[in-house]
């Protein structure tokens, strides 16, 4: 936080040094419009104000301080698509020997991929409408955006590999980000996913679901070797299967939800939203389930049990069991139309639904929950700050500032906090990675004070020095 000293003198007879107040421009930025060094006091002088400026640095675009923390935020998610034909000689057809169990021509795979890449980025934003099953019109948190698509008619990259029996090889992540400038893309472009669709085979290629390359290790559903990339900035890589239905795809990202809020806190995902420790004991009333247990399930990827279980999830409380209800396959749908249709897709979706989102009110321990999408749409600005799944508790501001700023960068809106022994933190961009910058409020006082003492003596030496009226 930065402070000019401002003086508003006579409005009939101002001192010359007097600058204007800064007035506030477009998204909150400050325009100053100058000050000189105190001195050179002439003509009357009634009164001096002290004017304490809380200017954005390096030009950081900032809300309205009266902002409060909200779970109204949304994100849209920049994807850059990477594709991987492996054709026969004549480049008309998909090689079986490659792919181990995907053929067909070309033309009909390409169009395949294309079908599911807009039915994956269709229900995972469904999937981020709170509440949706009962409130179609939620807005969503997420929405998403193919910013390139590239195809390549090669097999994928691998290396041998002894992590899994089944599969002698593993895909070569490191070196298909060797024809990809990834880091333009992620810093420059707006990609904080990269969407692969390739082959797994029975025995062909072990791929990883997800990875992520970030400052703060890889947080995914994979090996975790670590080896992307690194841009100084977050972005996850899925690898999706196009020899299976879309539903696997979504199957894949909500595990990486998973492995996010998992890391954030827990407890108050895994084991009091998920009921981690009541999967599949039917004896206890369920919680929301996980990617592979539904609340009603005996086993994992049980999705079409028709047998009601017992669960709060239609009105979970974190504090304890909330209103519970009977939940079963028809709670989203028992019908299997296949791979692209079937109860695993609607229960994904649902259960979706069911976190924490976009408007929610629940509360722990006295506190409201964030909006939980802002962990996977600016998992960096979460980390940056204090990684938890609750809002920053309101507190009384001595200072009279809002105890946070929510601000906007790139079109990804997301909360500011201030803890309790900081004033509201400033956001400033530094190669594309946002920074806090914050101001103690012990400095604050201090600063503050001094300023005082000066202004008042600025207004002493004013009336002492201040000509006498010629009789």
């Amino acid at each position: 936080m930065a402070f000019r000293f401002l003086a508003i003198g006579n409005v009939r007879d101002a001192p010359p040094w007097s600058p204007g107040l800064s007035r506030r421009g477009d998204r909150g930025h400050h325009r100053d419009h100058g000050s000189r060094p105190l001195g050179g006091m002439r003509g009357t002088t009634v009164g001096i104000a002290l004017v304490l400026c809380a200017s954005p640095l390096s030009g950081a675009p900032v809300a309205s301080a009266a902002d409060p923390p909200t779970t109204n935020t949304s994100y849209r998610i920049g994807v850059l698509e990477l594709d991987y034909f492996p054709v026969t000689r004549d480049g008309q057809s998909i090689d079986i020997r490659v792919t181990g169990d995907v053929g067909g021509s070309l033309r009909s795979i390409r169009t395949k991929v294309a079908s599911m890449t807009a039915a994956v980025r269709r229900d995972l934003s469904l999937g981020t409408r709170y509440l949706g099953f009962e409130n179609p019109k939620a807005p969503p948190a997420l929405a998403y955006r193919i910013v390139d698509r590239k195809e390549y008619r090669v097999a994928v990259p691998s290396v041998p590999s002894s992590l899994n029996p089944d599969y002698p090889y593993r895909a070569d992540y490191p070196e298909m980000f060797r024809k990809v400038d990834i880091c333009d893309y992620v810093l420059h472009r707006g990609v904080q996913e990269v969407w692969i669709w390739a082959y797994q085979g029975p025995h062909q290629l072990d791929i990883s679901e997800s990875k992520m390359s970030s400052p703060y290790g890889d947080i995914s559903n994979s090996y975790r070797l670590d080896d992307l990339p690194s841009c100084g900035r977050t972005y996850t890589v899925y690898t999706f299967n196009y020899g299976r239905g879309h539903a696997l795809a979504v199957h894949s990202y909500a595990h990486q939800l998973e492995a996010e809020l998992s890391f954030v806190d827990d407890n108050l995902f895994s084991r009091l939203f998920e009921g981690s420790d009541r999967w599949g004991d039917l004896a206890l009333p369920g919680r929301c389930g996980s990617v592979h247990y539904p609340p009603n399930a005996r086993a994992d990827y049980e999705y079409d049990n028709p047998a009601p279980n017992l669960s709060d999830c239609n009105d979970w409380q974190p504090d304890g069991m909330g209103t519970t209800s009977k939940i079963s396959c028809a709670s989203w749908s028992c019908v299997d139309r296949g791979e692209d249709d079937d109860p695993q897709l609607h229960y994904l979706i649902w259960w979706m639904q069911h976190m924490p989102g976009r408007g929610n009110r629940v509360s722990y321990r006295g506190v409201p929950l964030r909006n939980w999408w802002d962990v996977h749409g600016d998992f960096d600005a979460l980390m940056q700050r204090r990684p938890r799944l609750t809002l920053p508790a309101e507190k009384p501001d001595p200072a009279g500032s809002s105890p946070a700023e929510r601000m906007t960068d790139s079109g990804n809106d997301h909360a500011g906090e201030a803890t309790a022994a900081t004033v509201p933190t400033v956001m400033t961009t530094e190669a594309g990675n946002h920074k806090p910058v914050e101001a103690t409020a012990a400095t604050v006082t201090t600063v503050v004070s001094g300023l005082a003492v000066v202004a008042i003596a600025l207004l002493l030496g004013s009336l002492l020095l201040r000509p006498r009226r010629r009789r």
